[in-house]
């Protein structure tokens, strides 16, 4: 078998960067904490939670970004100063795994000193007169009044703290999926998935979804394709942007309301217009997009009508279904906020 290495490298790379993206978006506009239980499947077999720990989290690239909240922004010699538009807690650390250090008042203006790769998470620092520090810590950057001078470009990324602390997360489960960095090194099961893919026609700038009314809706990744956008501070994924864009246009037959991981395999939900005779949604997405990966998230209607045994056998099923057709699936399950 032969791939076209420069070809691979240029899609993964914009993985990567849609890595990037998504902790800034889902954390940033909405308040919430980036979903640590957002994965790529990289192994076949085996419970979601175990997959899922074998891989890292991909794009949740909603662009509520032209929302940004007004600018209170300034820069002094490189130095970004801002201030908070909600009361926020400062961590020793860029997670809410690290311990918390102390409280950012609204309207209390701070420096913006460094980011984690992501960007999700900012570290600032306010001094006195005397130039002392008397607060400082890591927030979450959708807590701060960021407007339209604030690139993360240009921000020092600090590189030596850990995205979490698993030792301080009160569960078993948690603590291993927090283990994980948020940008690992991609598997060599997935780059297997990926020249599968190649050789049976994916195109590489398609990404589609599948899930629930949560997935469903057009400010899911599908506002993308609209005309005009701003990524105010998070021009560094612009490329990326614009690499996937054209694509998130079209609906997807295997995201509607109602759906769960059990009827997403039943022709009965099938698009009657769309899909061919005895075709699932699922089939039918993937043989109508030929996409390079599938957005996936059940969970809200799968808890109201099976056991853990049966989702894990289901989301198992859809993992290798996904991975089958070449397709690299990205699981996620919901955020939350702890504030």
């Amino acid at each position: 078998m032969s791939i076209d290495y420069s070809t691979e490298a240029r899609f993964l790379e914009h993985m990567f960067f849609l890595n990037d993206f998504q902790g800034d978006i889902w954390s940033g506009e909405h308040g919430g904490s980036p979903p640590r239980t957002m994965r790529i499947a990289g192994e076949h077999g085996g419970s979601p939670l175990q997959t899922m720990r074998k891989v890292f989290r991909l794009a949740i690239m909603v662009l509520v970004l032209s929302l940004w909240v007004s600018p209170a922004l300034a820069q002094e010699d490189t130095v970004f100063v801002t201030t908070a538009f909600r009361e926020a807690t400062l961590y020793e650390g860029p997670g809410i795994t690290y311990f918390p250090r102390g409280i950012l008042g609204a309207g209390i203006e701070v420096n913006i000193i460094e980011r984690n790769r992501i960007g999700n998470w900012l570290y600032v620092e306010r001094t006195n007169r005397g130039g002392i520090v008397t607060l400082s810590g890591w927030v979450m950057t959708g807590y701060l009044n960021t407007g339209n001078t604030l690139r993360l470009s240009e921000v020092p990324v600090n590189d030596d703290l850990a995205d979490a602390v698993p030792e301080n997360v009160n569960s078993r489960s948690m603590s291993r999926l927090y283990g994980e960095p948020i940008i690992p090194t991609i598997s060599a099961a997935m780059h297997a998935v990926y020249a599968r893919g190649q050789e049976l026609g994916n195109d590489n700038y398609t990404v589609t979804k599948v899930g629930d009314s949560l997935s469903a809706g057009d400010a899911y990744l599908t506002v993308m394709s609209n005309d005009g956008y701003d990524l105010s501070p998070y021009d560094y994924l612009e490329e990326t942007f614009l690499y996937f864009r054209d694509a998130l246009a079209p609906p997807s037959t295997a995201a509607r309301i109602g759906m769960s991981s059990l009827v997403v395999f039943d022709p009965m939900w099938a698009d009657a217009e769309l899909c061919e005779g005895n075709e699932s949604p699922l089939e039918c997405e993937y043989r109508r997009k030929r996409p390079v990966i599938a957005m996936i998230m059940f969970g809200p209607n799968d808890v109201r009508a099976m056991d853990t045994e049966t989702y894990t056998t289901q989301m198992s099923q859809l993992v290798e279904a996904t991975m089958a057709q070449g397709i690299i699936p990205v699981l996620s399950t919901f955020s939350c906020d702890p504030e």
